[in-house]
């Protein structure tokens, strides 16, 4: 089985799929996933970034970025925003962590003000989609959650692991570009 085997096995037929148009070409595509996880959303999914083999300190792996949110016309800037963040990535040789904050940066789509972005597992999808084992090093896949400076400021003092304890307690809608900042 292979990365896209994989990533096709849990999250469904991919429907459509982007890549840069005004940079060279760094192998890097971003495919949308219809109605995942659930009715009414869209998950999007980059497939190429793990080619590179990315590190953070001493430790090695691949990886790929999962951002999910519900149907809407702003694919092509949720599509360009995760192919950016990826070749970020690639480019610094840089894995891409949980509990990492990105931004602020301009908001993520424009008819947000949310302009930041939080990693962390996508725990809303199965544990065995989480890491691809037959990669060498293995291919993990991340959640990219768009937050708002607030809520990235929250991270940066208090910490991810008190961040992710607030998400259990508060439950926003993190499939919403219009929910309200929890801080």
């Amino acid at each position: 089985m292979n990365l896209i085997e994989h990533i096709e096995g849990h999250f469904g037929e991919i429907s459509e799929g982007w890549k840069a148009s005004d940079a060279p070409d760094t192998g890097i595509q971003v495919v949308l996933f219809a109605n995942v996880p659930f009715e009414n959303a869209d998950t999007f999914c980059t497939i190429g970034l793990s080619e590179s083999v990315l590190q953070a300190g001493p430790f090695e792996a691949r990886m790929e970025l999962l951002f999910s949110v519900y149907n809407g016309n702003y694919k092509g800037e949720i599509a360009e925003f995760l192919l950016s963040l990826a070749e970020s990535a690639q480019q610094l040789g840089t894995l891409i962590s949980q509990g990492d904050v990105y931004g602020p940066h301009k908001p993520i789509i424009s008819s947000t003000e949310m302009n930041c972005v939080y990693c962390t597992l996508p725990v809303v999808f199965s544990a065995s989609s989480l890491v691809y084992k037959a990669s060498n090093p293995p291919t993990f896949i991340l959640w990219i959650i768009p937050i708002y400076l607030s809520e990235a400021s929250f991270i940066r003092t208090q910490g991810w692991q008190r961040f992710e304890l607030l998400l259990e307690k508060e439950d926003p809608d993190l499939w919403d570009f219009s929910r309200s900042p929890m801080l």
